[in-house]
């Protein structure tokens, strides 16, 4: 009889998972066969600790019960609107990390300190696919709030670039950036040098 732990969807907990076997005839195993009411998951049946004796850290125990584990973190809730245009969100994902994309404007929201994550892994500028020029003309909306909690968010520039600008909360910690902005501020060229040279200061 062995063991696996495997994940519960509703409850998002995990439950102990018994396999049992029987003999059959000629002496070969066959799969326990299901009784009424219990609850299959990936072809193996979910059982209940059996009545009966049995070793728990030297001690003897007796009675029906179950291992619960808490699950890992909390379910990333999606953003539903786009701060700047308004139009509805997807949730696109790089390697481990999901981002929040607007399907209108292709403009970008990072949970705290994601677009720093997603700057050091190779290839994750393709998430950026929106148009340079929708994003610029979107840098001009003056007044932005967090897609999260509200609150207004404040333009941040990127030291390295001064010419980027991307709003920030300074209550969640998320990022928003414009389409062509994170392509940007993961990609530091020589034109972004020479530009950021005659940048005249924003006010």
């Amino acid at each position: 009889m062995r063991a696996a732990l495997a994940p519960l969807a509703d409850d998002a907990q995990y439950r102990l998972l018994r396999r049992r076997g029987r003999r059959g005839p000629g002496g070969r195993r066959r799969a326990a066969r299901g009784r009424p009411g219990d609850r299959a998951l990936g072809g193996l049946c979910l059982w209940p600790r059996p009545r009966g004796r049995g070793r728990r850290g030297g001690r003897s125990f007796r009675g029906p019960g179950r291992h619960r584990l808490q699950s890992g973190a909390p379910e990333r809730k999606a953003i539903v609107n786009c701060p700047k245009c308004r139009a509805t969100m997807e949730i696109v994902l790089f390697e481990d990390v999901e981002v929040d994309r607007c399907t209108a404007c292709k403009g970008l929201w990072f949970d705290s300190r994601e677009n720093e994550r997603l700057k050091s892994k190779r290839g994750s500028e393709i998430i950026d696919s929106g148009d340079p020029k929708t994003g610029r003309k979107n840098n001009t909306i003056p007044y932005v709030r967090c897609p999260r909690d509200g609150n207004p968010m404040v333009r941040m520039v990127d030291p390295a670039q001064p010419h980027l600008w991307y709003e920030t909360c300074s209550t969640c910690g998320g990022a928003y950036f414009d389409a062509g902005e994170f392509r940007d501020y993961k990609n530091l060229t020589m034109l972004d040098f020479i530009r950021d040279l005659f940048a005249k200061p924003r006010a």
